[in-house]
């Protein structure tokens, strides 16, 4: 539980894999995470512009773990 000040507190587990699609067919996903046989690659935020080529990652990081729960 993540405490913003005040009364707000929210879990940030329900972002895990979050997609928000925008008109224009923009698409934002919060903390996108793709395992692979390697290991783990997660971003922390995608942002993903169509007929423009163009895709801003924030917090991207990649590592060997093994043996995992999901």
């Amino acid at each position: 539980m993540i405490d913003a000040g005040g009364d707000r507190k929210f879990d940030p587990a329900w972002w895990c894999g979050t997609v928000i699609d925008f008109a224009g067919g923009a698409r934002l996903t919060v903390n996108e995470q793709v395992r692979e046989v390697g290991g783990i690659t997660v971003t922390g935020v995608r942002l993903t512009v169509p007929g423009s080529n163009t895709e801003i990652l924030l917090g991207y990081s990649t590592a060997a773990a093994h043996h995992c729960a999901p």
